[in-house]
């Protein structure tokens, strides 16, 4: 149901504006997949392997909106590294315009089973 509200949440905004960014704890796992929307073309990396079903769901909702994944393809984070304990369930997508722009970073887990993004 979330995930239902998130992709509501993005056709929303796309509406409204032709830049955005969503970043959330989706839970959603989808293991190296990356749209063809972005305007650079790195592969995206990512140490989490699996694909679930929300994961299934988030694609589709990624590449209806073309929106471009930023776990794994910025500076800061070209491994694709684990945002919750053993497994990436924390995303950060954005438009294509801020795809080359935008950098993301997982620090080091802090008394939470989540690593604190930046």
């Amino acid at each position: 149901m979330y995930l239902l509200y998130v992709c509501s949440l993005i056709s929303f905004e796309h509406a409204k504006s032709d830049d955005f960014i969503v970043i959330g704890d989706i839970n959603a796992r989808i293991s190296d997949f990356q749209t063809k929307h972005s305007l650079s073309n790195i592969n995206r990396s990512s140490k989490d392997a699996h694909l679930n079903t929300k994961g299934r769901e988030m694609i589709k909702c990624l590449e209806e909106s073309n929106l471009y994944v930023v776990n794994g393809t910025s500076l800061s984070d070209p491994q694709g590294e684990y945002t919750f304990c053993s497994k990436l369930g924390d995303l950060c997508m954005c438009t294509r315009n801020l795809s080359i722009q935008v950098d993301f970073s997982v620090l080091e887990k802090v008394d939470t089973e989540h690593h604190p993004i930046t």
